[in-house]
């Protein structure tokens, strides 16, 4: 199962990012928390599904969601 993180971009002083176990290196960088937060369910949806670990400004984790895979229509 694939793991998607909402982290505060710290490197930046600003914004969001989206961490992934096993991604290929990029991190998709947003202003704010619901776009990071929508951006890694897009993730994880297209890439079948996972855990989305969503953490507060202070680094801990304050929400967690499982996301379904994607579902081909007929």
């Amino acid at each position: 199962m694939s793991e998607r993180h909402v982290v505060p971009d710290r490197a930046t002083g600003g914004g969001w990012k989206v961490v992934g176990a096993g991604s290929d290196g990029t991190e998709p960088q947003t202003d704010t928390q619901a776009d990071a937060i929508d951006e890694a369910e897009r993730e994880l949806r297209h890439n079948g599904g996972g855990e989305l670990l969503i953490h507060g400004i202070n680094g801990q984790v304050c929400d967690k969601r499982l996301v379904q895979p994607q579902t081909e229509e007929a």
